[in-house]
């Protein structure tokens, strides 16, 4: 339901998501509260205002009230278009976001808890990926509700349970076309994105350059390696790229209404997952045939395009410098000819600014960056360059930086200004740059000494600029700019910002200008044949431009163009089956040639959106409103496992159910859980809220009732013949509580810390060995009032790569205080040392270090460590417990059908709770290696491996109490608890939905004889 990763950036930024909020049912609610996804799609502490129209709800900031505008009448349009293709039209009002809070080119779509499709104003102007459209709002919006109209059908399954639940976060029944794979999720909102736009991905030339290079270097994808999820090349841009190719193909062959078929035919079947089935009945033949029979017309397609090229002009042989793959963009030469700078992410490591020697091609980390970055060098070798970073919990803005290669400092030079793509003066006093404003882009100036900024050319609507660079001579600034109707061009301006000439005027994307040493030449990037090549034009005294020469002649790709300071290399970005490498060809502008002819696809253009923009509105815009969309819509029940102690289960398992609502901005949120244990005919259950609308911090209340046990065995020496006797304590809390939390956020590193206060009303009981009440030992006081205060305070610096088989290179942490008292008013039978009241401090840190990459990711060293201590007599021996195997909570479904098993002092190898005290602390040691890249299916069945890890480990722990309870009860501090083994790390993606670990392990107990199997969801830590 949303459009996928772009790995360029290292931030978690999707250009669409499709994965539902994780249901947790939980004691205390406002937990779930601050786990909602606040922080991620907008600012809810903006001023935001509601316009409507026929379908949709419009929330926007009210500076953005023309964008706002502008995307109400697009998506009306794009609804209109829909509804016709799809033969359907999603019941109720759409909810639309609209966003400036981030300077990343984003949209997405959900269709739970009810149907919203937010966008981002900023423009995918940086590459050949997105940079084919017309106007960008009109495209982003088509593919987002292209994504609401296609996951919305529910068919007959859906049909039925949405009756019963409403709109639950489950995918089948619920939501049965949300059982697709994510190539067909993808593939048919960007189909429809450029089918009815005229524009976009399946008609610009990007998708058809990693398809048409995966055929000429053998690097095809098979049908079940598309249905997967991997970082390999081409990563994210995978189910867009050949999702939108098959069925594009599909609906070329078998005609566009078949596609509205294909989606009722999945939404009514009654057994899921079975693509061929649909596709059988919709297109009377097998995706598996249909795909074969695509590939081999693509191969057939691309040899005869060869033929062409290659008749005539033989083909541009490169030399290439790096082998990193992936991402190796904007190549700059130093101004002494000697290193190349250039921006790599390699998915194994943090992306960084790299420095090349040409005479080496042995590359060495300048500094790491929060994004494959622009980049230019200042005349005394210095590296000015942009990366993106929070500057609040919601806002992520771009700034520039300046890197000395010599000492390897990196100063800031901006904050929160949102520039990007810097071109250094040729004395190096400023840089010319483009700052985003709203939705729109200006030209400004950058002083390098005091960081002042000056505009240059004002933001103006329809017109956005990208990549300026500064002639030589300082007298030029040739510029990409885009224009409405998809024109993407070069211009020359003056000192002053005044246009000078036009280079280019078509409707292909020219990008990234730069210039010859001597200023005589102009070179860029363009795809006005089909194949991204560089173009050059000569360029006179008074900034007069020649005629246009193509380069190169490319059956893959290149662009990003950097001609070195002896005028002897042109080094640029080359496209191959794995991504992007830097390379170089020799600078001759006595072989450059007549350009090829424009392709087809650039000779036509849409005029539909050259009309007034205009819009039925049913009101005049409002103050934003948090109803309807806070109202719940769905319910889902819960069953939650009971709790087992001494071999006797002394709590049962628990019938509920939980719902959520939040609304639309996420300025509130709120959740209820109830549930029974038919057994004990107890209940639990709570009520919470939590409020964003300040921004940072976030505000929480919540009430509930939770049921927790211990067991515990005693030496009745009041018997005749003493015995030792189990006995279990089952205590039932009742609690009032407010939090509050905050935030600290950058790329690499995250702060949070909470403050919390509670009323609780504790009731205890005894049970005995037949979980009877006990009749001769029972709690002094058995109710009691007790007061609360806890601090949380967190810190994050690990990181996780594209292909990361864990954390690396950096630590999280926590520290957890809390303080109790006991309030209950003292009477006769009080006693002292029977008082609730305790302090406690909990503790964990984890360390994470890479070892060097070995196969596709770097193995690391991991450390985990974690301690706990409670004083005061509510401290009894039973406060802490050590032991035990911890595991994930299963999220495939959405139900948590595999509960998490987490626990503060795990020692795998031993049961939960094998030793209890009011000290305790925990361990471990993992060396973690790959073991293979595996990206394969079985078959057709929804299952798919990426990779294998293996982990080698050693735990240690203990609990103890320090001094005895009272005299049944001994002060017992044993030796420590240790182990040894080794687990298997499986990563796929079951059902075609979520990305899963499973882990299967073997742990040798040195404390006790034999060996513990065991399989759990996730990493340990």
């Amino acid at each position: 339901m949303c459009a996928r990763t772009r790995h360029r950036v290292h931030v978690a930024i999707t250009h669409s998501r499709h994965t539902f909020p994780r249901i947790h049912v939980i004691s205390l609610i406002v937990a779930l509260l601050i786990h909602v996804p606040l922080l991620e799609a907008q600012a809810p502490d903006e001023d935001w205002r509601v316009l409507e129209t026929a379908h949709f709800r419009v929330n926007y900031p009210l500076r953005l009230r023309d964008l706002a505008v502008r995307v109400a009448d697009r998506a009306e349009r794009a609804h209109q278009s829909l509804t016709q293709a799809l033969k359907t039209t999603p019941a109720g009002t759409i909810e639309v976001v609209v966003s400036d809070h981030t300077d990343i080119p984003n949209g997405f779509a959900t269709v739970s808890p009810w149907n919203r499709i937010t966008i981002f104003s900023a423009l995918p102007l940086d590459g050949f990926e997105l940079g084919y459209f017309d106007e960008w709002i009109r495209l982003v919006v088509t593919h987002e509700l292209a994504h609401i109209f296609h996951l919305d059908q529910q068919g007959r399954p859906g049909a039925l349970t949405r009756t019963i639940f409403g709109r639950a976060p489950l995918r089948w029944p619920v939501f049965p076309n949300h059982t697709l794979p994510e190539w067909a999720i993808e593939g048919l909102a960007t189909h429809y994105e450029s089918a009815l736009t005229g524009t976009g991905r399946a008609h610009g030339t990007f998708q058809d350059m990693v398809l048409r290079t995966a055929v000429l270097e053998d690097a095809l994808e098979s049908l079940p390696q598309m249905s997967g999820k991997t970082a390999v090349w081409p990563g994210g841009n995978r189910p867009y790229v050949y999702g939108a190719g098959f069925f594009t193909y599909l609906v070329d062959r078998y005609g566009p209404t078949r596609m509205a078929e294909f989606v009722r035919a999945v939404g009514n079947q009654l057994v899921p997952f079975r693509l061929n089935a649909a596709a059988s009945k919709t297109f009377g033949t097998t995706f598996n045939t249909a795909y074969e029979e695509w590939i081999q017309t693509l191969r057939d397609r691309y040899a005869t395009l060869m033929t062409q090229i290659t008749s005539l002009r033989p083909l541009t042989h490169s030399d290439s410098l790096s082998s990193a793959g992936q991402w190796a963009l904007y190549p700059r030469v130093a101004p002494d000819g000697n290193t190349v700078a250039y921006a790599r992410a390699n998915g194994a490591s943090v992306p960084g600014i790299y420095l090349l020697s040409p005479t080496t091609s042995v590359p060495r980390s300048l500094t790491r960056s929060n994004n494959v970055s622009r980049l230019d060098w200042t005349p005394d070798g210095q590296v000015v360059f942009s990366q993106v970073d929070f500057v609040d919990p919601y806002r992520t803005y771009r700034d520039l930086y300046l890197a000395d290669p010599g000492s390897g400092h990196v100063r800031r030079l901006t904050h929160g200004a949102r520039l990007d793509y810097p071109s250094v003066s040729p004395d190096g006093s400023e840089a010319f740059a483009v700052q985003q404003v709203e939705g729109r882009t200006a030209l400004v100036r950058v002083n390098l000494y005091t960081s002042a900024i000056e505009t240059v050319v004002p933001p103006a609507d329809g017109v956005h600029w990208v990549y300026p660079s500064w002639s030589p001579d300082g007298h030029w600034i040739a510029v990409a700019r885009w224009k409405q109707g998809a024109f993407y061009d070069i211009v020359l301006l003056d000192s002053t910002g005044a246009i000078r000439e036009r280079i280019t005027h078509d409707r292909a994307v020219d990008l990234a200008p730069s210039w010859s040493p001597d200023g005589r030449h102009l070179l860029w990037a363009s795809d006005r044949t089909g194949i991204p090549n560089l173009f050059a034009t000569h360029i006179t005294l008074d900034g007069s431009p020649g005629a246009i020469r193509q380069i190169t002649n490319f059956s893959t790709g290149g662009a990003y163009p950097a001609v070195d300071p002896s005028g002897t290399w042109i080094y640029f970005s080359g496209y191959h089956a794995d991504g992007w490498h830097i390379e170089r060809i020799p600078y001759d502008p006595g072989s450059w040639a007549t350009p090829f002819p424009f392709d087809t696809r650039f000779r036509t253009r849409d005029t539909a959106l050259d009309h007034p923009t205009h819009v039925e509105t049913s009101t005049l815009d409002r103050d934003y409103s948090p109803f309807p969309s806070i109202w719940p819509t769905y319910w889902l029940p819960t069953l939650a496992q009971g709790e087992t102690h001494l071999g006797r289960q002394v709590l049962g398992p628990r019938l509920g159910f939980v719902t959520q609502a939040v609304d639309v901005i996420q300025r509130h949120a709120a959740a209820v859980s109830f549930s029974v244990e038919p057994r004990g005919k107890r209940f639990s259950g709570g009520l919470g809220y939590a409020f964003a609308g300040f921004g940072n911090p976030v505000l929480g209340v919540s009430i509930g009732q939770h049921h927790r046990s211990t067991g515990f065995t005693i030496d009745d020496a009041d018997r005749e013949l003493p015995a030792r006797r189990d006995l279990f304590l089952v205590t039932r809390e009742q609690e009032a509580r407010a939090d509050i939390s905050t935030v600290r956020r950058r790329v690499r590193r995250t702060v949070t810390a909470s403050l919390g206060a509670s009323y609780i009303r504790e009731h205890q009981q005894l049970l005995d060995e037949q979980l009877a009440p006990e009749t001769r030992f029972a709690p002094i006081h058995p109710t009691r009032s007790l007061m609360q205060l806890d601090g949380r305070l967190g810190l994050q610096t690990a990181q996780l790569q594209p292909f990361s088989i864990s954390l690396e290179d950096g630590i999280r942490a926590f520290t957890h205080v809390r303080r109790r008292w006991d309030t209950t008013a003292p009477d006769a039978r009080t006693h002292q040392e029977d008082a609730r009241s305790f302090t406690d401090l909990t503790s964990e840190l984890n360390i994470y270090k890479s070892l060097g990459r070995r196969g596709f990711a770097n193995q690391l060293l991991a450390v985990r460590m974690s301690g706990g201590a409670a004083w005061n007599t509510g401290a009894d021996a039973f406060f802490y417990s050590a032991g035990g195997t911890p595991g994930q909570a299963e999220r495939i479904t959405g139900l948590g059908l595999v509960p998490a098993t987490a626990t503060l002092f795990p020692i795998r190898g031993y049961p939960r709770g094998i030793r209890s005290g009011s000290r305790a602390w925990s361990a471990s040691i993992e060396y973690r290696v790959p073991i293979g890249q595996v990206n394969r299916a079985l078959g057709n069945l929804p299952l798919y491996l990426d990779w294998i890890s293996a982990t080698l480990f050693a735990d240690a722990g203990n609990a103890w109490a320090p001094r005895p309870h009272a005299t049944h009860f001994a002060a017992l501090q044993r030796a420590p608890l240790s182990s040894l083994g080794g687990e298997l790390l499986l990563s796929g993606l079951p059902l075609w939905t979520t990305s899963t670990q499973l882990r299967v392990g073997v742990a040798v107990p040195l404390a006790d004889h034999g060996l513990s199997f065991y399989v759990r969801l996730g990493r340990t830590f």
